[in-house]
Protein backbone atom coordinates (compact mmCIF):
# COMPACT_ATOMS: atom_id res chain seq x y z
CA UNK A 1 0.00 0.00 0.00
CA UNK A 2 1.39 3.42 -1.42
CA UNK A 3 2.19 5.75 1.48
CA UNK A 4 -0.89 8.22 0.78
CA UNK A 5 -3.17 5.66 0.79
CA UNK A 6 -1.79 4.37 4.07
CA UNK A 7 -2.11 7.78 5.79
CA UNK A 8 -5.26 8.02 3.86
CA UNK A 9 -6.75 4.79 5.87
CA UNK A 10 -5.33 6.18 9.16
CA UNK A 11 -7.32 9.43 8.82
CA UNK A 12 -10.05 7.91 8.01
CA UNK A 13 -10.23 5.49 11.60
CA UNK A 14 -9.20 8.42 13.83
CA UNK A 15 -12.33 10.07 12.34
CA UNK A 16 -14.35 7.16 13.14
CA UNK A 17 -12.96 6.39 16.26
CA UNK A 18 -13.48 10.41 17.80
CA UNK A 19 -17.06 10.46 16.11
CA UNK A 20 -17.70 6.98 18.44
CA UNK A 21 -21.22 5.50 18.51
CA UNK A 22 -24.68 6.60 19.65
CA UNK A 23 -24.88 4.68 23.13
CA UNK A 24 -25.82 6.50 26.48
CA UNK A 25 -23.58 8.20 27.99
CA UNK A 26 -23.37 10.70 30.61
CA UNK A 27 -24.26 14.16 29.91
CA UNK A 28 -21.62 16.35 28.71
CA UNK A 29 -21.18 19.93 28.17
CA UNK A 30 -22.05 19.89 24.73
CA UNK A 31 -25.27 18.20 25.96
CA UNK A 32 -26.51 20.92 27.31
CA UNK A 33 -26.99 25.19 26.17
CA UNK A 34 -25.29 27.57 28.81
CA UNK A 35 -25.24 31.32 28.30
CA UNK A 36 -23.47 33.00 30.78
CA UNK A 37 -24.43 36.89 31.91
CA UNK A 38 -21.83 38.40 34.19
CA UNK A 39 -22.98 41.54 36.66
CA UNK A 40 -21.06 43.80 38.52
CA UNK A 41 -22.71 42.65 41.85
CA UNK A 42 -25.30 40.34 42.80
CA UNK A 43 -28.35 40.00 40.53
CA UNK A 44 -31.00 42.13 41.01
CA UNK A 45 -33.10 42.60 37.85
CA UNK A 46 -34.34 39.19 35.80
CA UNK A 47 -33.55 38.68 32.28
CA UNK A 48 -35.98 37.01 30.66
CA UNK A 49 -35.38 33.82 28.46
CA UNK A 50 -36.51 34.14 24.45
CA UNK A 51 -40.10 32.68 24.41
CA UNK A 52 -39.97 32.33 28.31
CA UNK A 53 -42.97 32.22 29.79
CA UNK A 54 -44.08 34.92 32.64
CA UNK A 55 -46.19 32.24 34.91
CA UNK A 56 -44.72 29.25 36.59
CA UNK A 57 -46.54 25.73 36.36
CA UNK A 58 -47.04 24.23 38.70
CA UNK A 59 -46.55 20.14 38.81
CA UNK A 60 -48.83 17.65 40.77
CA UNK A 61 -47.62 14.45 41.50
CA UNK A 62 -49.08 12.03 38.79
CA UNK A 63 -51.47 8.77 39.39
CA UNK A 64 -50.27 5.16 38.51
CA UNK A 65 -47.01 4.38 40.66
CA UNK A 66 -49.87 2.26 43.34
CA UNK A 67 -51.56 -0.72 41.42
CA UNK A 68 -53.48 -3.48 42.75
CA UNK A 69 -51.88 -6.77 43.15
CA UNK A 70 -53.49 -10.09 42.88
CA UNK A 71 -52.65 -14.09 43.51
CA UNK A 72 -55.11 -15.53 41.31
CA UNK A 73 -58.35 -15.03 38.81
CA UNK A 74 -61.63 -16.64 39.20
CA UNK A 75 -64.17 -16.93 36.79
CA UNK A 76 -68.20 -18.16 37.51
CA UNK A 77 -69.72 -19.59 34.73
CA UNK A 78 -73.55 -20.47 35.00
CA UNK A 79 -75.93 -21.83 32.64
CA UNK A 80 -78.77 -20.02 31.67
CA UNK A 81 -82.05 -20.29 33.55
CA UNK A 82 -84.73 -21.31 31.70
CA UNK A 83 -87.73 -19.74 32.30
CA UNK A 84 -89.98 -21.75 30.50
CA UNK A 85 -92.95 -23.80 32.20
CA UNK A 86 -94.12 -23.52 35.52
CA UNK A 87 -90.49 -23.53 37.24
CA UNK A 88 -87.13 -22.11 36.91
CA UNK A 89 -84.49 -23.78 36.41
CA UNK A 90 -80.31 -23.55 36.25
CA UNK A 91 -77.75 -25.84 35.73
CA UNK A 92 -75.10 -25.46 39.39
CA UNK A 93 -72.51 -22.87 39.32
CA UNK A 94 -68.88 -23.72 38.92
CA UNK A 95 -65.59 -21.90 39.62
CA UNK A 96 -62.38 -21.92 37.93
CA UNK A 97 -58.80 -20.60 39.40
CA UNK A 98 -56.10 -19.35 36.54
CA UNK A 99 -52.95 -19.04 38.65
CA UNK A 100 -51.38 -15.45 37.71
CA UNK A 101 -47.90 -15.35 36.66
CA UNK A 102 -45.04 -15.31 39.05
CA UNK A 103 -44.23 -11.64 40.12
CA UNK A 104 -41.17 -10.68 42.15
CA UNK A 105 -40.96 -7.17 44.10
CA UNK A 106 -38.81 -4.93 42.86
CA UNK A 107 -37.35 -2.59 45.10
CA UNK A 108 -36.96 1.13 44.08
CA UNK A 109 -33.79 2.69 44.07
CA UNK A 110 -33.78 5.29 46.80
CA UNK A 111 -33.16 8.83 45.53
CA UNK A 112 -30.04 9.18 48.02
CA UNK A 113 -28.64 6.27 45.73
CA UNK A 114 -28.66 7.77 42.69
CA UNK A 115 -25.51 7.70 40.49
CA UNK A 116 -24.68 11.53 40.46
CA UNK A 117 -25.71 12.47 43.67
CA UNK A 118 -23.41 9.70 45.18
CA UNK A 119 -20.63 11.57 43.23
CA UNK A 120 -21.42 14.68 44.44
CA UNK A 121 -20.96 13.06 48.29
CA UNK A 122 -17.65 12.57 47.30
CA UNK A 123 -16.17 16.06 46.39
CA UNK A 124 -15.15 18.48 48.15
CA UNK A 125 -17.80 21.19 49.42
CA UNK A 126 -20.15 18.63 49.49
CA UNK A 127 -22.73 20.88 51.10
CA UNK A 128 -23.13 23.39 48.65
CA UNK A 129 -23.12 20.59 45.59
CA UNK A 130 -25.98 18.61 47.33
CA UNK A 131 -27.76 21.39 48.11
CA UNK A 132 -27.59 23.19 44.47
CA UNK A 133 -28.43 19.59 43.24
CA UNK A 134 -31.61 19.71 44.99
CA UNK A 135 -32.37 23.47 44.00
CA UNK A 136 -32.31 22.03 41.01
CA UNK A 137 -34.49 19.54 41.45
CA UNK A 138 -37.16 21.03 43.10
CA UNK A 139 -37.41 23.63 40.70
CA UNK A 140 -37.64 21.01 38.01
CA UNK A 141 -41.07 19.53 39.74
CA UNK A 142 -42.10 22.58 40.40
CA UNK A 143 -42.05 24.28 36.65
CA UNK A 144 -39.62 27.40 38.14
CA UNK A 145 -37.63 29.50 35.71
CA UNK A 146 -35.69 31.52 37.72
CA UNK A 147 -33.59 30.28 40.84
CA UNK A 148 -31.68 32.40 42.69
CA UNK A 149 -28.90 30.74 44.30
CA UNK A 150 -28.60 30.22 48.07
CA UNK A 151 -25.02 29.53 48.43
CA UNK A 152 -21.69 30.19 46.78
CA UNK A 153 -20.48 27.71 43.97
CA UNK A 154 -18.33 28.44 41.04
CA UNK A 155 -19.03 28.37 37.95
CA UNK A 156 -17.32 25.04 37.41
CA UNK A 157 -19.07 23.75 40.06
CA UNK A 158 -22.49 24.81 39.35
CA UNK A 159 -22.16 22.88 36.08
CA UNK A 160 -21.05 19.84 37.04
CA UNK A 161 -24.18 19.62 39.56
CA UNK A 162 -26.36 20.36 36.26
CA UNK A 163 -24.79 17.66 34.81
CA UNK A 164 -25.14 15.27 37.52
CA UNK A 165 -28.44 16.73 37.76
CA UNK A 166 -29.38 15.59 34.16
CA UNK A 167 -27.70 12.06 34.17
CA UNK A 168 -29.65 11.26 37.76
CA UNK A 169 -33.36 12.98 36.53
CA UNK A 170 -34.63 11.04 32.94
CA UNK A 171 -38.05 11.28 34.21
CA UNK A 172 -37.89 14.99 34.25
CA UNK A 173 -38.34 14.67 30.39
CA UNK A 174 -39.86 18.08 30.70
CA UNK A 175 -36.51 20.06 31.53
CA UNK A 176 -35.07 20.45 28.22
CA UNK A 177 -31.62 21.07 29.28
CA UNK A 178 -31.22 24.85 28.25
CA UNK A 179 -29.60 26.40 31.06
CA UNK A 180 -28.88 29.99 31.63
CA UNK A 181 -27.07 31.40 34.54
CA UNK A 182 -25.50 34.90 35.79
CA UNK A 183 -21.96 35.43 37.70
CA UNK A 184 -21.24 37.75 39.74
CA UNK A 185 -17.66 39.51 38.93
CA UNK A 186 -17.19 40.39 42.50
CA UNK A 187 -17.36 37.09 44.24
CA UNK A 188 -17.16 34.85 40.68
CA UNK A 189 -19.85 32.89 41.61
CA UNK A 190 -23.19 31.92 40.19
CA UNK A 191 -25.88 33.67 41.63
CA UNK A 192 -28.72 32.92 39.91
CA UNK A 193 -30.10 30.43 37.02
CA UNK A 194 -32.66 30.07 34.66
CA UNK A 195 -34.28 26.59 33.52
CA UNK A 196 -36.64 26.32 30.20
CA UNK A 197 -39.60 23.69 29.63
CA UNK A 198 -41.06 21.96 27.03
CA UNK A 199 -44.69 22.06 28.46
CA UNK A 200 -46.65 23.23 31.85
CA UNK A 201 -49.60 23.14 33.50
CA UNK A 202 -52.59 20.80 32.08
CA UNK A 203 -50.28 19.66 29.57
CA UNK A 204 -47.87 18.30 31.41
CA UNK A 205 -49.86 17.07 34.06
CA UNK A 206 -51.58 14.66 31.18
CA UNK A 207 -48.23 13.85 29.79
CA UNK A 208 -46.88 12.45 33.56
CA UNK A 209 -50.08 10.65 33.91
CA UNK A 210 -49.17 8.87 30.47
CA UNK A 211 -45.42 8.83 31.16
CA UNK A 212 -45.68 7.08 34.64
CA UNK A 213 -48.64 5.07 33.34
CA UNK A 214 -46.20 3.57 30.41
CA UNK A 215 -43.37 3.07 33.25
CA UNK A 216 -45.37 0.94 35.89
CA UNK A 217 -46.36 -1.34 33.02
CA UNK A 218 -43.02 -1.76 32.01
CA UNK A 219 -42.28 -2.67 35.38
CA UNK A 220 -44.74 -4.92 36.46
CA UNK A 221 -43.32 -6.88 33.17
CA UNK A 222 -39.61 -6.57 34.46
CA UNK A 223 -41.02 -8.08 37.87
CA UNK A 224 -41.90 -10.95 35.92
CA UNK A 225 -38.27 -12.32 35.13
CA UNK A 226 -36.75 -14.87 37.08
CA UNK A 227 -33.62 -12.73 37.48
CA UNK A 228 -31.68 -9.82 37.33
CA UNK A 229 -31.05 -10.90 33.52
CA UNK A 230 -34.14 -11.90 32.11
CA UNK A 231 -35.42 -8.46 34.08
CA UNK A 232 -33.31 -6.43 32.06
CA UNK A 233 -33.82 -8.49 28.43
CA UNK A 234 -37.56 -7.52 29.36
CA UNK A 235 -37.56 -4.02 29.59
CA UNK A 236 -34.93 -3.99 27.07
CA UNK A 237 -37.31 -6.31 24.21
CA UNK A 238 -40.12 -3.94 25.05
CA UNK A 239 -37.74 -0.69 24.15
CA UNK A 240 -37.09 -2.08 21.02
CA UNK A 241 -41.11 -3.04 20.31
CA UNK A 242 -42.24 -0.13 21.51
CA UNK A 243 -39.76 2.79 19.76
CA UNK A 244 -38.05 3.77 16.56
CA UNK A 245 -35.34 5.59 16.16
CA UNK A 246 -36.65 9.34 14.86
CA UNK A 247 -36.03 12.63 15.38
CA UNK A 248 -39.08 14.49 15.71
CA UNK A 249 -40.60 16.35 18.49
CA UNK A 250 -39.88 15.06 22.08
CA UNK A 251 -36.84 12.75 20.89
CA UNK A 252 -34.48 13.96 22.89
CA UNK A 253 -36.22 12.69 26.47
CA UNK A 254 -37.84 10.12 27.55
CA UNK A 255 -41.36 10.60 27.36
CA UNK A 256 -40.35 10.51 23.18
CA UNK A 257 -39.24 7.31 23.77
CA UNK A 258 -41.86 6.06 26.23
CA UNK A 259 -44.76 7.65 25.72
CA UNK A 260 -44.82 8.82 21.62
CA UNK A 261 -42.70 5.59 20.57
CA UNK A 262 -40.28 7.81 18.55
CA UNK A 263 -36.95 9.19 20.17
CA UNK A 264 -32.88 9.45 19.41
CA UNK A 265 -29.95 8.10 21.06
CA UNK A 266 -30.46 10.78 24.15
CA UNK A 267 -34.01 9.86 24.14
Amino acid sequence: MKIKQLVFVVNVLLIVTLLGGCGAQLPTKENVTTTTVYTEDIMTTDVPLAGESTADGIRTTPVGWTTPTTNSTQSTQTAATSTSGSTASSAPTTTTTIAAPTVHSLTPLATSSYYGLSKLKSMSNVTALVETYEMIVQAVQNCQTTIDMDVELSESEFLTVFYYYRADYPQHFWCDGSLRYAISQRSNKVVQFKLQYTMTGDELQQAQAEFYNVVVSLLELAATGNDEYERELLLHDALVKRTTYQECENAHNAYGALVNGKAVCEG
